[in-house]
């Protein structure tokens, strides 16, 4: 068993399918129901989107405000001043 953490698969992230089924070389997380996308965090003091400070920056959300990947998006998501 490698030592080397496994990716997330990007597709059942964004759409909770994945044609690779379990045969998929990446992880299909058990939280992920319908894909991506900004779920409501259960708790209200939780940020909409992930921060990851050792993560490159989601360069959608520092152009746009908002991630269509929500929790799930692998990138940082700086707090906005």
């Amino acid at each position: 068993m490698s030592s080397q953490a496994i990716e997330d698969c990007r597709d059942y992230l964004r759409t909770g399918r994945c044609k690779y089924g379990p045969s998929c070389k990446y992880r299909h997380p058990p939280n992920v129901q319908n894909g991506g996308g900004i779920k409501t965090p259960l708790n209200p003091a939780e940020p909409p989107f992930p921060i990851r400070p050792t993560e490159p920056s989601c360069q959608y959300y520092l152009k746009h405000g908002t991630c269509k990947f929500g929790q799930a998006c692998k990138f940082n998501h700086p707090p906005q001043s």
